[in-house]
């Protein structure tokens, strides 16, 4: 399979809007799904726009009938990082597809694309982890979305507008057990206009998730070996206005146009949060791509060691302690976080592994820091998380 680390996002408008698609490029991201059947926007996303601009299509050709014309002109098509077999099929009822099992009817589509022997990986996109099982080891590459603020919430869910950031980390987990030793990617939440949250008991929360939500649930998604991101969504700032300007109608004129400015300013928040963070796995995307998940590391202090995530990933050159504070709190105008301070984390390595150096690296800084070789691996220690998520990479060369 190519090894390439994809921060992208849905937005198919991308294709035909190139002032559209260089603001996204411009702020990290370099993959699109691609999904137009038009000649013209074909031709000039593969001969013109890819080539020039570097970036790559996710191609979805269509399901339960992918169109073979497309996959036979393209098999070999350096620009497209991977086919989509379907998105979500395992929220499809079968009654929409002439009672097929769905799973059977994935791997049918699937076959359609290997008859073909495309260069690219086939992809799967799921959302219900208790179904990953039937579905994560048809594709080459599966993925899941699932997010925890602001989106529609499972029955269980602690608040109709929320759950628990950690089951970001579940959902991976659970999703590598079912498709390894296969890679998967993930859906990151981003900048979208959810509904659940912006009106809560009478007060006014959030449509967008915080800069804090944000990152700890990206941070448990690559803290599980997640081989790239997928961001839902990014932020376009009329539309968004628009939309909210008709949901808020109820409201007075005055009233309605101030709050709906808040609400666009949280969108705003969220996209520069996005744009930082993709700057950040620019930085480490080409060493996640050589590293597997290795089960968690010892908290061995911390002002709340039990609400601290400690996940190691280890390769043969590199290894990273993802540091996640889960110290929070629920609240619909955004989770509050408490501080962790005085962290000391021991982080087990084979024998064989001998660290030379080892560095800090948070979506901010980036900095050389002291180690202590013990028994079985090394310590660490650091003063505080002020972004409250943070990773510390050790290098053996």
């Amino acid at each position: 399979l190519p090894r390439f680390f994809p921060i992208g996002t849905w937005r198919t408008e991308v294709w035909q809007d190139e002032n559209l698609m260089r603001e996204l490029v411009a702020r990290g991201f370099d993959t699109f799904v691609f999904s137009d059947t038009h000649a013209e926007v074909e031709r000039r996303a593969f001969e013109q726009t890819c080539p020039q601009l570097g970036v790559k299509a996710l191609v979805f050709a269509g399901f339960p009938r992918p169109d073979t014309r497309f996959i036979e002109r393209h098999a070999h098509n350096p620009h497209i990082i991977a086919y989509m077999i379907k998105d979500e099929p395992d929220w499809t009822e079968p009654r929409e597809v002439d009672h097929w099992h769905l799973p059977t009817l994935c791997e049918r589509v699937a076959q359609v694309f290997r008859d073909r022997q495309v260069s690219s990986p086939v992809y799967l996109n799921l959302a219900r982890s208790r179904r990953f099982g039937e579905f994560a080891t048809i594709p080459d590459i599966a993925c899941y979305d699932a997010y925890r603020v602001g989106a529609p919430m499972p029955d269980l869910s602690p608040a109709p507008w929320g759950n628990l950031l950690e089951l970001a980390a579940t959902y991976t987990e659970d999703l590598r057990a079912n498709c390894e030793p296969l890679p998967f990617w993930v859906w990151a939440q981003g900048a979208h206009p959810w509904d659940e949250r912006v009106w809560v008991e009478g007060q006014l929360g959030r449509a967008c998730p915080t800069p804090e939500e944000i990152r700890v649930q990206l941070w448990l998604q690559l803290g599980r070996g997640a081989k790239g991101v997928l961001w839902f969504t990014t932020f376009l700032e009329e539309p968004f206005r628009r939309y909210y300007m008709q949901r808020l109608r109820p409201l007075p004129e005055s009233e309605r146009s101030r709050t709906v400015e808040q609400l666009v300013a949280h969108g705003r928040e969220a996209y520069e949060e996005q744009t930082r963070l993709n700057r950040f796995l620019k930085t480490v995307r080409e060493w996640l791509l050589r590293m597997e998940w290795a089960g968690r590391a010892t908290v061995e202090q911390a002002t709340e060691p039990k609400r601290l995530d400690a996940s190691l990933l280890l390769g043969e050159h590199e290894a990273a302690l993802w540091l996640t504070n889960l110290a929070y709190e629920m609240h619909p105008q955004g989770y509050r976080f408490r501080e962790q301070r005085a962290i000391r984390a021991r982080i087990p390595l084979p024998r064989w592994w001998k660290p030379r150096r080892a560095l800090w690296i948070d979506p901010t800084t980036q900095r050389e820091i002291p180690f202590q070789r013990v028994a079985e691996g090394v310590v660490i220690a650091i003063d505080t998380l002020p972004e409250h998520v943070g990773s510390a990479w050790l290098f053996r060369d």
